[in-house]
Order: structure tokens, then C-alpha cells, then sequence
């Protein structure tokens, strides 16, 4: 392979993955915003939870799931092979 398609493929991973990270933080910010105020009314009426995410708290989220359910594969995964 020469430089260019290498470089090619990694513009086209990188554009590939900033896709799914905007999707998944579309997805985690609209389904709060849809989901949490009808679950616990109560705890948004008194600012307990925020009814709406911000931008950059939807982000951090988005991180901590995936890291989450990241770690959860994996422990599912050694656990099958015993």
C-alpha cells in the first residue's frame, strides 16, 4: 500500500467514528430528554435530575456508557469461556 491510501483509510475510519460518536450522543441527549421527566417527575420538580442535558454533559455521558458497557462485554465474555 502506498501513503495515500493509507491516509485515506485513516480519514475514512476517523470520519467513520465521529459519525457514531455524534449519533450516540443524539441518541443518549434526545431519549433524557424523553425518558427521565416521565421515569422520576418528581425528582426533576425539585432539580434533583436536570430534565435536559447539555451538550457537554450528553458527551460525558456518552463516555462513561460506552466505558461502561464496554467493561461489561469483556466480564460477559471471560465469563463464558470458563
Amino acid at each position: 500500500m502506498d501513503g495515500a491510501k493509507v491516509l485515506g483509510l485513516i480519514v475514512a475510519f476517523l470520519m467513520i467514528l465521529a459519525v457514531l460518536i455524534l449519533v450516540t450522543v443524539f441518541i443518549v441527549k434526545f431519549s433524557w430528554g424523553l425518558v427521565v421527566p416521565d421515569l422520576f417527575p418528581g425528582a426533576v420538580a425539585q432539580g434533583l435530575v436536570v430534565a435536559e442535558l447539555s451538550w457537554a454533559m450528553t458527551f460525558k455521558l456518552a463516555i462513561v456508557l460506552s466505558l461502561l458497557g464496554e467493561a461489561f462485554a469483556k466480564a460477559s465474555t471471560s465469563n463464558r469461556s470458563k
